[in-house]
C-alpha cells in the first residue's frame, strides 16, 4: 500500500500527462540570440510553460535530488 506522500508524488506527475500525450507537441524551442557582427552567441533551448511546470513539480515533489557539494 502506498503512503499518502507517495500518492502525492505520483499525482504531481500524473497531472502533466495531458500536456505531453501528443508526441508531436513541442516542449519548447531553440533560441539563438542576436549578436554583433564577428561575435558568436550560444543557442539555448527554452522550455514552454507546460514543461517548466513539469520540471518545477519534479523538484518540488522529490523526483529530482539536488546534491550540494
Amino acid at each position: 500500500m502506498r503512503s499518502k506522500r507517495q500518492r502525492a508524488r505520483f499525482a504531481a506527475l500524473i497531472q502533466h500527462i495531458p500536456a505531453f500525450a501528443d508526441p508531436a507537441t513541442p516542449v519548447g524551442a531553440w533560441h539563438q540570440p542576436e549578436s554583433e557582427p564577428g561575435c558568436f552567441s550560444v543557442a539555448s533551448f527554452l522550455l514552454n510553460a507546460n514543461a517548466e511546470r513539469f520540471v518545477e513539480d519534479c523538484y518540488a515533489h522529490g523526483w529530482v535530488l539536488v546534491v550540494r557539494v
